[in-house]
C-alpha cells in the first residue's frame, strides 16, 4: 500500500511539473493599437479599440495564442514593428508604399478605424461649421475608393468648395501637411501627432493588421482563423458592431451649418395623422391633443433638431394623401415608402419596420389563404401597394380599422388579414374572438418612414434624416413602450364591440341562471361538471402552448436561415450548405463556387439612398436564382457579396450563365433608372470532394480580390481573366 501511495505522489509531482511548460507553449502576441491623442475623438477611438480586443478574444481561441495589447503613438509604429517590440499594428489601411516597404495585412478587414479631417495644429483659420472658411480648401487623401465616396457625400451635403489631392501613402501626405503643401487631410487616425487639430469626423472604415513579411506564418494563421471564425460564428461580429460601432456612428452624425439655418428659420410644420390606432396614433378625449409612437417619435426630433410641429387630424388615408396632394400639410408619417405620393414628394428613411401578423379562422392553414382575400386595415398610407407586391394573385381588400379585418376573418368574409402586431398587443384583440388565430411565424415586416410634401422646403429631408439617424435603440424602445401599455377600459371594449359585448353579458347571465338551478337540482353533479371543464380548459391551454411553440420554431427557423431583403440562404446558412454539398460529393462529382461582388454599390447607396439599394440587392438576387436555380447553395453573406455553389455543371455551362449575370446585372434599374452598376466574379472549380471547403472558398475570394484590383466587371476564374 504504501508503494501505491508514493507512485501516486510521484505521478502528481510529475504532472504538476509540466504544467508551467505547458502553458508556456501558448505564444504570447503583442498587438499595437495605434492611437492618436486629439481630444475629440478619444472617446470614439476607445469603443473602436474595444471592438479590436473582442474580436480578438474571438480569433485568439482558434490560434490558441495570448495576446497583449497596448497603446503606441503613430510616429512609433512602424519603427517598433520593424525592431520586433510588436507582432502586429492594428488599424491600418493597406497602400502600395506599405507593400514595397515589405509589410503584409491581413486578409478582409477585421478592424476598425475613424475617418476624420485633420489640419496644421497652428491652421486657426479653417472651421467646417463655417463653409466660408473651407472655399478653395486643399484637401489630401489616399487615393482609396470608399475614402472619395465617404468624403464626396459629406462635401455635397455641407456645399464646400475643396480641391482634393490624392496620394498614394500617408506619409508623403503628412509631410505636405506639415510643410503647408495641403491644408487638411482626410486621415484614419493611424498617422495623426499632437501637430495637427481635429476638425470634424467623417465616418468608421474597415482596416486591418500588418505585420512584416518575416511574420507570415503568424499572418497566415490569423487569416485562416477570422475566416474560421466568419463560417463558424457568422453572429458575432454583428452583436459587437452592435455594441462598439453603432455608438460611434450616432455620435459621427452631426447637423451641418444648412440644416441649422433651416431648423431655426422653418416654420411650424404641420403633421397630418388618423386617430384612433393606438399605440401608433390616438387622440386623448379629454385633453384633445395626439399621442402616439409616432407622436413621441416626432416630438423626440423636435427635442434634437429645434424643428416645431402642430398635428393635425386626417379621417382616413385618402384625405391624408389628399392634404399632401394640396400642401395643406407638410408631414406624413409611418407611410410605406414606396408609396404613390405627389410628384417631388419624397420619403425619409426608414423610421420603423412595423411588423403585421397573419389573421385566420381557426383551422385555416397558411396554403389555404393563397390566392385567396387578405384585408389590411387603412392605418399606413401605402401598405395596399406593398401586399399587392407581396401577394399578386390575392386581392387586397381595406377595411378602416384593424378591429374591422378581424371581424371579417371570423364571419368569413375574407380568406384571411395582415394586422399591425403592435395594434394586437395593445388590445390583445383576440380575448372576444375565440375562433381566430393569430399565426406569428408568417408575419411580414413593412418598412415605414416620414412623407415629405412636395412643396416643403428642400433642406428639410436631409435634416429629417440626420435626426433619425440620431435617434437610439434606447430611444426608440423608450418611445415604445411608453405607448404599449395595454388597454382594458371597460367603456372603450363596450363602444368598439358593442355586440359582442351584449352577447357575452347574455351567455354569463345564462349560465349564471343556470348554475342557480343546478345549484339547487344537483350539488355534486355542479362539482363534477366544474371539475370537467377545468381539465377541458386545461386541456385546449396546453394544446393552445403546444401551437404557439410550434409557430414560434417555424418562425424562427425561417428567420434564422433567410436574408430579408433577397429571399436567399442568410451568411451562416449559406456556409452550412456549402459544406455540406461538398461532403456529399462522389470521386465522380465536381463542383464550382464562386463569389460576386457588386460594383459602384456603395457609390449608389450614398448618393441615392438605402432604398434604392435594397432595390437593386432585390433585382440582383432574383437573377441569381433564375440563371442558376440549380446551385446547392445560393445566398447573401454581407452587403452586397453574395456566394453559389455548383455541383456537376460543366465550364461552358458555367461560364454562359456568368455572361448572362453580367449582361443583366448592367440592366439593373432603381428609382426609375439605370442603377449604373456591374458585377464583379471570383470563381474556383473542386474535384472529386477531396479539399476543405475553407480552402475552396479563400481562393475564389482570393480571385474575386483579383478582379477587384485590376479592373471590375469581370470574372476570374482558375486565374483566368474573363470580360462579356
Amino acid at each position: 500500500m504504501r508503494r501505491i501511495f508514493l507512485c501516486m505522489a510521484l505521478f502528481l509531482a510529475f504532472f504538476y511539473a509540466l504544467i508551467p511548460f505547458a502553458e508556456a507553449e501558448r505564444q504570447t502576441i503583442n498587438i499595437g493599437f495605434v492611437q492618436n491623442t486629439v481630444d475629440e475623438t478619444v472617446e470614439s477611438r476607445k469603443l473602436l479599440r474595444a471592438y479590436t480586443a473582442s474580436y480578438l478574444d474571438e480569433i485568439t481561441r482558434k490560434t490558441k495564442w495570448r495576446y497583449a495589447i497596448k497603446d503606441i503613438p503613430p510616429e512609433d509604429a512602424k519603427r517598433m514593428l520593424e525592431e520586433g517590440s510588436v507582432d502586429f499594428i492594428v488599424p491600418v489601411t493597406e497602400s502600395s508604399a506599405a507593400r514595397g516597404d515589405g509589410f503584409i495585412f491581413s486578409s478582409g478587414f477585421s478592424s476598425y478605424g475613424l475617418l476624420s479631417l485633420y489640419t496644421g495644429k497652428d491652421n486657426a483659420a479653417l472651421d467646417v461649421e463655417d463653409k466660408k472658411t473651407m472655399q478653395g480648401c486643399r484637401i489630401g487623401m489616399l487615393d482609396i475608393e470608399d475614402y472619395k465616396i465617404k468624403f464626396s457625400y459629406i462635401v455635397k451635403k455641407s456645399e464646400w468648395d475643396v480641391r482634393q489631392i490624392f496620394y498614394p501613402d500617408s506619409e508623403q501626405m503628412m509631410k505636405d501637411l506639415r510643410a503647408g503643401v495641403i491644408d487638411a487631410v482626410l486621415d484614419d487616425g493611424s498617422h495623426i501627432t499632437d501637430n495637427e487639430r481635429w476638425l470634424l469626423d467623417i465616418d468608421v472604415v474597415q482596416q486591418q493588421f500588418m505585420t512584416v513579411s518575416d511574420k507570415r506564418s503568424l499572418m497566415d494563421e490569423m487569416n485562416n482563423a477570422i475566416l474560421d471564425s466568419e463560417i463558424l460564428n457568422p453572429t458575432f461580429e454583428t452583436e459587437i458592431e452592435k455594441e462598439y460601432l453603432d455608438p460611434v456612428l450616432r455620435h459621427i452624425v452631426r447637423y451641418t451649418e444648412n440644416d441649422r439655418a433651416y431648423a431655426e428659420e422653418a416654420p411650424t410644420l404641420r403633421v397630418v395623422f388618423m386617430p384612433y390606432v393606438p399605440p401608433l396614433f390616438d387622440l386623448r378625449v379629454e385633453k384633445g391633443e395626439p399621442w402616439g409612437i409616432y407622436v413621441d417619435l416626432l416630438k423626440t426630433i423636435s427635442r434634437d433638431t429645434g424643428l416645431r410641429f402642430e398635428f393635425i387630424e386626417a379621417k382616413d388615408e385618402d384625405e391624408a394623401d389628399r392634404m399632401m396632394r394640396d400642401g395643406e400639410v407638410d408631414l406624413l408619417p409611418a407611410v410605406y415608402q414606396n408609396f404613390r405620393v405627389p410628384e417631388g414628394a419624397a420619403f425619409t428613411n426608414t423610421a420603423r419596420n412595423e411588423a403585421f401578423v397573419l389573421v385566420v379562422r381557426r383551422g385555416i392553414s397558411l396554403e389555404d389563404c393563397a390566392g385567396g382575400m387578405i384585408a389590411v386595415p387603412r392605418i399606413f398610407p401605402g401598405v395596399v401597394d406593398f401586399m399587392k407586391q407581396r401577394f399578386p394573385d390575392s386581392e387586397i381588400v381595406e377595411y378602416n380599422l384593424a378591429s374591422d379585418c378581424m371581424k371579417a376573418v371570423e364571419f368569413g368574409d375574407v380568406t384571411c388579414a395582415f394586422v399591425p402586431a403592435a395594434l394586437i398587443h395593445y388590445y390583445s384583440s383576440t380575448a372576444l374572438r375565440p375562433d381566430i388565430d393569430m399565426i406569428y411565424s408568417a408575419r411580414i415586416k413593412v418598412p415605414v418612414g416620414i412623407g415629405v410634401s412636395p412643396y416643403a422646403d428642400s433642406r428639410l429631408l436631409p435634416l429629417l434624416n440626420t435626426a433619425l439617424l440620431r435617434v437610439s435603440p434606447e430611444q426608440m424602445e423608450h418611445i415604445i413602450e411608453k405607448n404599449s401599455e395595454p388597454e382594458v377600459s371597460v367603456r372603450y371594449i363596450v363602444q368598439k364591440y358593442p355586440i359582442s359585448v351584449t352577447l357575452v353579458v347574455m351567455i354569463f347571465s345564462f349560465l349564471l341562471g343556470l348554475g342557480v338551478f343546478i345549484l339547487y337540482r344537483a350539488k355534486e353533479e355542479k362539482k363534477q361538471n366544474a371539475l370537467l371543464r377545468e381539465k377541458n380548459r386545461a386541456m385546449e391551454e396546453a394544446l393552445a402552448r403546444i401551437r404557439s411553440l410550434k409557430e414560434a420554431r417555424d418562425y424562427y427557423k425561417q428567420d434564422a436561415e433567410t436574408d430579408k431583403l433577397t429571399g436567399l440562404l442568410n451568411k451562416g446558412t449559406l456556409h452550412e450548405e456549402a459544406k455540406k454539398a461538398l461532403s456529399e460529393m462522389s470521386k465522380k462529382d465536381s463542383a464550382i463556387l464562386f463569389i460576386t461582388d457588386l460594383d459602384h454599390f456603395k457609390e449608389l447607396n450614398d448618393s441615392e439612398g438605402h432604398q434604392c439599394g435594397d432595390e437593386v440587392l432585390a433585382a440582383y438576387a432574383g437573377l441569381l436564382g433564375e440563371i442558376f436555380p440549380q446551385a446547392k447553395a445560393l445566398g447573401r453573406f454581407g452587403g452586397d457579396e453574395f456566394m453559389g455553389l455548383l455541383v456537376n455543371m460543366t465550364r461552358e455551362e458555367f461560364l454562359a450563365g456568368i455572361k448572362k449575370l453580367m449582361t443583366e446585372t448592367r440592366k439593373i434599374t432603381a428609382g426609375g433608372k439605370n442603377a449604373g452598376v456591374s458585377v464583379s466574379i471570383g470563381a474556383v472549380e473542386a474535384l472529386h470532394g477531396h479539399r476543405r471547403y475553407s480552402e475552396i472558398f479563400n481562393e475564389a475570394d482570393q480571385e474575386l480580390y483579383a478582379v477587384k484590383n485590376t479592373t471590375r466587371d469581370a470574372l476570374s476564374f482558375g486565374g483566368k481573366m474573363y470580360r462579356f
